[in-house]
């Protein structure tokens, strides 16, 4: 006999899996009662439940497997794991069969079904019809399902004989129109995925986080551009007048924008395979300084860059629709997270490293950052002649002006910050005056004496605190007394 690496011949390989005699069959059996004694003793505990379908599918019992899921939904029907295991169960399927042909090995796929699926995934959204997992996997199940009928077309247009050839072109002609049909029009193999959408948000109406799942369910899936621009269309349309709204749709224009700039910088043509995006070659693009332009200061392409962002461009018209401090302040510290990607300060994840995106042409990084840098002092400025003012937004702005070196220009805007009726009884505004004082003051001791010296000492400026604040907020003026203490001795 031919004998393998494991001492086992091709024959003993074949079905090594299988049990091989009538011990082991009866041990699966016995396990089998062990498990339907305890559900049905213990009154079908969800933890046993999961662990019994664990075990049939790894031990490839799938019959047994579907009384689980059967029995589990009716004594679980508010469990919106189990409607989605048992709808991927029906729609997978599982394999029946491994053979061996040649090399290979072949797996026979027997059981699935959409129509099983959907009629699970229906049942349990008129249970559950609030599950965000649901609506989100029965929406990703429709998109499964385009992907596998493109692909059995693929299939079958390669194989297709001469005689067969126009019927094939007829196809594609098809799937062509179909992608080519003009903007604000579905492809009516998405329609399905727009209906489910459309009844999800019908359901969850005020949570844009929601619809922004769906967003990255469609990145999932190939040729999905129509479905994620009706999503945000409807983001838009809905949250108008949201702060959230507004900061969904420029954290989505800034990714889309991030994810076309690396494609066209890696020369690839994006996913091309039923579920995932290949981005292959766009890791080593502007890591090399061979890559980058040359170090130049602000130039005349400046406008430019600024015209072609689209997060820019989104930024500026929610602060013309929805001037409040809130929008303000999301303003200022999307800006300053660009300028901390561009500079290289660590945040962000593996795929955000790469800010060359963020880097006009004929500009270097520094001239990219300053860019930002000007951008958003021309928002702190346009939210002062409106009178936008707000606590947090203040403090953001002295971070800023310290970042930046410019230690009295921080301490100034402190000081009129508290001179305003609004805000003079937050302790935090004078607790951080009193900091920037004691630098000021620290700086100039160790610089010539025509050094500038700040406007108050931080004794005299916790001692306002104090008269400013209330005696009802304790926490403000227990944290200012400490802090007086501390300076004084």
């Amino acid at each position: 006999d031919e004998e393998g690496e494991g001492g086992l011949g091709r024959n003993d390989r074949k079905h090594a899996y299988k049990t091989s005699g009538i011990g082991d069959s009866h041990i699966l059996s016995h396990i089998h009662f062990l498990y339907q004694r305890t559900l049905r003793k213990f009154g079908h505990p969800l933890d046993v439940l999961l662990n019994y379908a664990q075990f049939s599918k790894e031990h490839k019992s799938f019959k047994q497997l579907g009384r689980v899921y059967a029995e589990g939904l009716q004594r679980h029907p508010r469990e919106a794991g189990l409607w989605i295991e048992a709808a991927s169960f029906e729609y997978f399927g599982h394999v029946a069969d491994d053979h061996e042909d040649g090399e290979e090995v072949n797996s026979k796929v027997v059981g699935s079904s959409i129509r099983n699926a959907r009629v699970l995934m229906q049942r349990g959204l008129r249970v559950n019809g609030a599950s965000q997992d649901l609506w989100l996997q029965y929406f990703a199940l429709e998109l499964h399902y385009v992907q596998k009928l493109r692909g059995r077309r693929e299939i079958l247009e390669e194989g297709a004989p001469a005689s067969s050839s126009s019927s094939a072109e007829e196809e594609g002609s098809r799937d062509d129109k179909e992608e080519a049909q003009p903007k604000g029009k579905m492809p009516s193999a998405l329609l399905p995925s727009q209906i489910i959408y459309k009844n999800a948000i019908r359901a969850v109406p005020d949570d844009v986080r929601f619809r922004l799942r769906f967003v990255d369910a469609c990145r999932s899936f190939p040729r999905t551009e129509r479905l994620q621009e009706h999503v945000m269309d409807t983001v838009a349309r809905d949250f108008g007048t949201s702060v959230e709204g507004w900061v969904a749709r420029i954290s989505q224009s800034e990714e889309e924008w991030r994810r076309e700039t690396s494609e066209q910088g890696s020369g690839g043509e994006g996913a091309s395979g039923f579920l995932g995006r290949s981005d292959e070659g766009s890791e080593d693009d502007g890591d090399s300084e061979d890559c980058r332009p040359a170090k130049q200061a602000r130039v005349e392409s400046e406008s430019k860059t600024s015209t072609n962002d689209p997060a820019l461009a989104l930024l500026g018209e929610a602060l013309e629709t929805l001037p409040t401090p809130k929008m303000y302040l999301e303003g200022s510290r999307f800006l300053c997270l660009r300028i901390r990607r561009i500079l290289g300060d660590g945040v962000g994840g593996e795929d955000e490293d790469d800010a060359t995106y963020l880097i006009g042409e004929g500009e270097d990084a520094e001239g990219a950052a300053q860019r930002h840098s000007q951008l958003l002092e021309e928002l702190y400025e346009a939210a002062r002649e409106k009178g936008i003012y707000s606590t947090k937004l203040t403090l953001d702005q002295v971070d800023f002006l310290l970042s930046a070196g410019r230690l009295m220009e921080a301490e100034e805007l402190l000081s009129n910050a508290v001179a305003a009726p609004v805000e003079a009884s937050d302790a935090r505004l004078w607790l951080r005056w009193s900091e920037i004082s004691q630098l000021v003051t620290e700086a100039g001791a160790a610089s010539e004496a025509t050094a500038p010296r700040p406007s108050s000492s931080p004794t005299r400026i916790l001692r306002r605190a104090l008269e400013r604040t209330p005696i009802h907020d304790r926490w403000s003026r227990t944290t200012i007394s400490t802090e007086l203490m501390r300076h004084l001795m």
